[in-house]
């Protein structure tokens, strides 16, 4: 991932992790492609993924686990624009604990 990338990727870390978020930043040496199966396998419910093309245009991708959606966030805003889908993936977790449990 080149210089400006790297340096995009570590200050939203920061900006997400100071906000009190749990964030997992992948700094490997490998294909995004990999990346994103080793997310997957290990059940990584949202990816923030900083890529050329759209941080070109001041955008991050968000990838969404669950319904594999993919929606452009504005880079500078990216807590304000996360907050919609963190709080639907939460709504989700809440009923999926509001079923019955089998006896």
């Amino acid at each position: 991932m080149p210089d400006r990338r790297v340096g995009k990727a570590e200050v939203l870390y920061r900006e997400l992790s100071d906000s009190g978020l749990k964030v997992l930043y992948d700094d490997c040496q490998a294909w995004a492609g990999i990346k994103f199966n080793n997310a997957d396998s290990v059940g990584i419910p949202l990816q923030n993924v900083v890529g050329k093309r759209g941080l070109a245009q001041g955008n991050v991708e968000l990838k969404l686990r669950r319904s594999r959606e993919c929606h452009m966030l504005n880079a500078d805003n990216i807590c304000g624009e996360l907050e919609p889908h963190l709080q639907a993936e939460q709504a989700w977790l809440d009923d999926l604990l509001a079923l019955p449990m089998p006896d």
